[in-house]
């Protein structure tokens, strides 16, 4: 069973969606090998919430359970 949705942009600004399908959070770390964004910043879509982009892994804030965060760059 998966409980984390993880979609990524092909077209446009680079965003990343992250969606916790479980009941418990969780934390998200991913290699930014195959990932669109670039060093700097990216926007959170509803909070406006700012995540530092900088080096080969990407931490991503925890997600709570049953919930979603869609990061923008350079929008």
């Amino acid at each position: 069973r998966t409980d984390l949705v993880i979609l990524q942009s092909h077209a446009g600004y680079p965003a990343i969606a992250l969606f916790n399908l479980g009941d418990e959070s969780r934390s998200v770390s991913l290699s930014r090998t195959k990932l669109r964004l670039k060093d700097g910043a990216a926007r959170e879509w509803l909070s406006g919430e700012t995540l530092s982009i900088a080096g080969k892994n990407l931490a991503f804030p925890e997600l709570p359970p049953h919930s979603a965060r869609i990061w923008i760059q350079g929008e």
